[in-house]
């Protein structure tokens, strides 16, 4: 389901976000977003995490060398946001 609500927010914008597309976008039934997420509060909780999740892996850089680990941190943000649009905090 938080796939299917990322897919919609990359490709229809946030006015195409309902608890109805994400279903039938994830095939389940609407229920399944208030009995997983508890509504649309808790799917949003959940994409606010997945980005935060996300955002941390990229910029886990750890090389050794101060100067590489902060440029390539640099880098690596900016691809996940460009690429993760949808749940780049």
């Amino acid at each position: 389901m938080i796939r299917a609500a990322i897919e919609i927010l990359d490709t229809d914008g946030p006015d195409a976000f309902t608890v109805r597309a994400v279903a039938d976008a994830a095939g389940v039934a609407s229920m399944a977003i208030y009995n997983h997420f508890e509504g649309m509060n808790g799917l949003l909780d959940a994409l606010w995490n997945e980005g935060f999740e996300g955002l941390a892996a990229a910029l886990g850089v750890t090389t050794g060398h101060v100067r590489s680990d902060l440029v390539a941190a640099g880098h690596n943000y900016r691809e996940y946001a460009l690429t993760h649009r949808a749940c780049t905090p």
